[in-house]
């Protein structure tokens, strides 16, 4: 007996996944090509500092022109993690939610990655350790 006897693709629609009508989304987050990906590896105590941190960085971008908050990622066994931004401009993302990175005992040690453009070999990327004061 194969799986696909026994339902379709169609009985999986908002499932696992959502369709998204790109004519709904601001014009903003369709032409954000530049990204800021902090990576970091201070650790974790629990959850509460990444989402403290996470509500910091979009109370920021929240109305701003300069750019958005994607999410994050985190090691299941280690101390690393990741904080997705996007925007139209990577180094003017990185100039407004720089202030609130370097006030996080989180960011110790942590690179921020600026890429200039769409994923590819070619995009120019910068990194930039973060000068924590806490």
């Amino acid at each position: 007996m194969d799986i696909s006897d026994n339902f379709s693709m169609d009985d999986l629609d908002g499932i696992f996944w959502k369709e998204i009508d790109l004519s709904e989304l601001p014009e903003s987050k369709l032409t954000n090509e530049h990204s800021v990906i902090i990576e970091f590896n201070e650790g974790l105590d629990g959850l509460e500092e990444i989402h403290e941190l996470e509500k910091k960085l979009r109370d920021k971008l929240e109305g701003s022109d300069k750019g958005w908050w994607d999410g994050h990622e985190l090691g299941m066994d280690t101390p690393e993690g990741m904080i997705f931004l996007y925007g139209k401009n990577a180094e003017e993302l990185f100039k407004e939610v720089k202030p609130i990175l370097e006030m996080s005992p989180l960011m110790k040690g942590a690179i921020a990655y600026l890429s200039f453009g769409p994923p590819s070999q070619d995009t120019p990327v910068i990194e930039v350790e973060l000068d924590v004061q806490v």
